[in-house]
């Protein structure tokens, strides 16, 4: 991406106009990006024709691959003014941000968009939706008019905000230049090359701190987490790169992970499930599964493994919780060893004993006779606990590792209260179950929630395709 945009005067801007058909006092509407239902292109091609009947002289302009052929009934009586472009290249891109009058944004979500950097570097008025991740890059008023999504299963009222909003900008020209000024000031101050380079030096200085006690390099946990940090990120692009074949976020997610295996290697980090080694190192064995990514180096996993195993015989497990405890390294064998078969020699028998070695453990919480734990805590189980357990215990029973003494943990764990399983569990048993409207009503609770997670964003993912991977058994 360029730094800063070199304005063209009217005359070669009306020189342009005319290189493409368009008249002086055309206004063109501009949309870049794929013709697809996440960019919010239906709502928007459903309105062009009501604000054509206001503003009989504009022209909708389309830039990206996709099958127009999906959308094109929605605007019938208004063919002749919507131009399609199909894919272009930087320089044909740049001439149509030159000559566009009105930027238009209405994606359901978004992550850091370059397209919308694009359109505020050039210092045009945008009609943004309130998407998620969009929400955070336009501000109404401030670099752009937003046009409020509402309901998500209703885009009949999207489509109206986005016409009103569209109207609104047409209607006044203070509005218009108060916007690009907006935009213009936006990319300065947040990016621009040196600002996000400052940004980005200091993400990069606020991942490592000096551990005071043995002076190696730590890492922050939330930096390279699944539930909120790198990990996290790299599965959701994965996804949606698979989902829209995508190869530009293939390219970025593939970095990610080798930033994280460098970091694996080099730096100290958390154990921990949610946001440390034991969720990271699970979700590099579920994308090598799913053939995201291909298998590391031969002995990549050893040295994780035998960290694991130390960890698991010489630490106090009075946390036996799967996010921060015990049941998180089980979770990272449980993963192990869905990618080893029996016959894997040593590494397979290493990693079963030491998956029985973490349940041993539980047995032991439980009060199982014949099991003790000299560092077990007294008193009863948390909620949490008592979800984690069962989970983990069914877990366990599909390994076929010691069931009998699997089922009578998970009959006594049974005799708790009632706990509620995670949204995740739920989600994992009806799918399970070929319950696909069951998984469509979670996943819609998983869409509805107000953090700007990846699991979040996955949620929305499988909504478009529920032929992609499980995702949700990594959480």
């Amino acid at each position: 991406m360029r730094n800063d945009v070199r304005k063209l005067p009217i005359k070669q801007k009306m020189k342009l106009r005319e290189t493409y058909y368009i008249s002086p006092n055309e206004k063109i509407l501009l949309f870049v990006g794929r013709i697809e239902t996440i960019k919010g292109i239906e709502p928007l091609m459903a309105c062009f024709e009501e604000v054509l009947k206001k503003f009989p002289n504009c022209r909708l302009v389309l830039t990206g691959d996709g099958n127009m052929r999906n959308v094109v009934y929605l605007c019938k009586k208004a063919w002749s003014k919507v131009v399609f472009t199909g894919k272009i290249d930087k320089n044909t891109l740049n001439q149509w941000y030159q000559i566009a009058d009105i930027a238009l944004f209405p994606s359901y979500h978004e992550l850091c968009s370059y397209v919308g950097i694009e359109m505020m570097m050039h210092g045009l008025p945008i009609v943004a939706s309130d998407g998620y991740g969009v929400r955070n890059m336009f501000h109404d008023g401030i670099n752009a008019k937003v046009a409020k999504i509402e309901q998500w299963d209703n885009p009949l009222k999207f489509k109206n905000n986005l016409k009103e909003s569209i109207i609104e900008l047409l209607s006044s020209e203070t509005t218009l230049l108060k916007l690009k000024k907006g935009a213009i000031a936006t990319y300065k101050t947040k990016y621009s090359i040196e600002q996000m380079q400052e940004g980005y030096a200091q993400l990069f200085d606020s991942l490592f701190v000096k551990d005071t006690v043995d002076s190696s390099m730590q890492v922050c946990a939330s930096s390279i987490g699944l539930f909120s940090g790198k990990t996290g990120l790299a599965v959701y692009w994965f996804h949606y790169a698979r989902l829209h074949g995508d190869e530009d976020y293939k390219k970025r997610a593939a970095v990610i992970i080798n930033e994280i295996k460098a970091l694996i290697r080099t730096a100290y980090i958390s154990f921990g499930y949610a946001n440390g080694l034991a969720g990271t190192g699970s979700a590099l064995c579920y994308l090598i599964r799913e053939h995201f990514i291909e298998l590391p180096e031969r002995h990549f996993f050893d040295k994780i493994d035998a960290y694991f195993f130390n960890r698991l015989c010489f630490s106090e497990h009075t946390d036996i919780s799967r996010d921060t405890g015990l049941i998180g390294i089980g979770y990272y064998f449980l993963n192990r060893i869905k990618d080893l078969s029996s016959n894997e020699g040593m590494a397979s028998l290493q990693l079963r004993h030491w998956l029985l070695l973490v349940q041993d453990t539980i047995f032991a919480r439980l009060g199982m006779n014949g099991y003790s734990y000299p560092y077990m805590k007294s008193g009863a189980l948390s909620n949490t606990d008592i979800v984690d357990i069962k989970r983990f215990l069914k877990k366990m029973l599909k390994t076929g590792l010691c069931p009998e003494l699997t089922s009578k943990a998970l009959s006594i764990i049974n005799e708790y209260e009632d706990s509620e399983p995670t949204i995740f569990e739920k989600l994992e048993d009806a799918y399970k179950c070929n319950n696909m409207q069951e998984c469509e009503t979670i996943l819609k609770v998983l869409c509805d929630l107000p953090e700007d997670v990846p699991t979040k964003q996955l949620a929305m993912l499988q909504q478009q395709d529920m032929m992609l991977p499980a995702w949700w058994e990594l959480f």
